[in-house]
């Protein structure tokens, strides 16, 4: 997800962008991958990269449900459901896995890791779950605050093997911004308020703005901490150098909150 072009709203997430199809190539139907495969028999350097190999008949299905996304400071629920497809029974082994990322993929810190034994009869299903409290990671994610989380499961008689992960963001907080009607060359005043969400305090904060075309990015470290839950206000001037409607786009971020944004039309006076 990114910031879109020429797409603005000052409530909600309505100006996010899903870019994924620019770097990854979208999964592909059956036959489209076989017609890849087809064309890459010729050439030999090709083999080891699309050697299509028949997996088999497995017959237990495993499903990682998407997490529902929560706002930073509740708790996150992670389900992996398992059937049993086959009229045998299947012994399988799962588990649950979650790390604090970069926004790279870079893995950090370990936060939690569930295992399940399940023996499951002909057509029974059964489900793993993971739980992560808000005092299991808000003290210790990294970057922009995304989680790795990752399923994996083997079924012993068939020797069936399941993987599969998902990059986990938490929301954030809106930033509230006021400002009045400026003028150029007079310092005018912003106000900025957004709620902690997390039962910690934060440190290490910092504050960046600008306003584009009149005022250049600016970023200022704040010298307190923001307690536990606590509203938290803060007011900068600044001095606009060209008049017309403009954009104020501002940024918070700590240690252990990142990324909190809010953005606010002004009209800029001559």
């Amino acid at each position: 997800m990114t910031k879109a072009i020429g797409r603005y709203d000052d409530e909600g997430e309505g100006d996010h962008e899903d870019v994924t199809k620019v770097y990854r190539d979208m999964e592909r139907s059956e036959p489209e991958r076989f017609t890849v495969f087809n064309a890459c028999r010729g050439m030999k350097k090709d083999h080891v990269y699309y050697d299509y190999q028949d997996q088999g008949s497995y017959d237990v299905t495993f499903e990682f449900v998407e997490p529902q996304r929560v706002f930073a400071g509740q708790t996150m629920t992670v389900i992996l459901n398992v059937h049993n497809n086959s009229t045998e029974t299947r012994t399988i082994q799962a588990t649950i896995s979650a790390r604090s990322s970069f926004y790279t993929g870079v893995q950090g810190t370990h936060l939690k890791r569930v295992t399940g034994q399940f023996t499951l009869s002909g057509g029974q299903k059964d489900t793993l779950t993971i739980r992560l409290e808000p005092s299991e990671y808000q003290d210790r994610l990294v970057d922009m605050g995304f989680i790795k989380l990752t399923a994996t499961g083997y079924v012993s008689e068939s020797k069936q093997s399941y993987i599969d992960e998902y990059d986990y963001l938490f929301e954030k907080p809106r930033m509230s911004v006021e400002v009045p009607e400026c003028q150029v060359g007079q310092e005018c005043t912003a106000t900025f308020s957004f709620s902690n969400p997390l039962d910690v305090t934060l440190t290490d904060c910092f504050f960046s703005m600008e306003v584009g075309g009149s005022y250049r990015p600016r970023t200022f470290r704040i010298n307190r901490e923001v307690r536990p839950r606590e509203m938290f206000t803060y007011s900068q001037t600044f001095v606009p150098r060209r008049s017309g409607d403009r954009r104020l786009v501002a940024a918070f971020t700590s240690r252990q909150l990142h990324d909190v944004t809010g953005s606010r039309k002004l009209v800029i006076r001559d």
